[in-house]
């Protein structure tokens, strides 16, 4: 077979792919492709499976929420940081953290910072909640 002979038979196998992937609404934009429920194949979320996320709010010392401080979180065995600045209703969020890695967290506003607080590897839930105080 010659090489011109080759390439038209993978060209034409290609088109039919195509074609047979239309047919069963599969090449479709979504919006043509009504009542169906396109669904991750099992087994696609098992890392999910292994994370957690964190999430507090930051208070002065008389309980008022704290927008714009900086809520740092630190990997134990990484000693990797990451950083979060709290919003306008103090609110913080570490989310895709691993559930057998110890963290440790901390906030500053200025001058003020909170105490560290630690969330352990032994710890089983998904979302944890940490809620950090500036000290005067």
């Amino acid at each position: 077979m010659t090489f011109r002979k080759l390439l038209t038979a993978s060209v034409l196998l290609g088109m039919v792919g195509v074609l047979s992937l239309l047919a069963q609404g599969q090449g479709q934009p979504p919006s043509q492709n009504k009542g169906t429920v396109s669904m991750p194949p099992k087994g696609t979320n098992k890392e999910d499976a292994n994370l957690r996320s964190i999430e507090g709010v930051v208070q002065d010392a008389d309980k008022n929420l704290v927008p714009k401080a900086i809520v740092q979180l630190k990997d134990m065995r990484t000693l990797s940081i990451r950083s979060f600045v709290s919003t306008a209703e103090g609110e913080y969020h570490f989310a895709g953290l691993r559930l057998d890695n110890d963290y440790e967290l901390k906030a500053t506003l200025g001058e003020k910072n909170s105490a560290t607080k630690r969330v352990s590897s032994f710890e089983s839930r998904k979302t944890v909640t940490v809620n950090l105080q500036l000290e005067k």
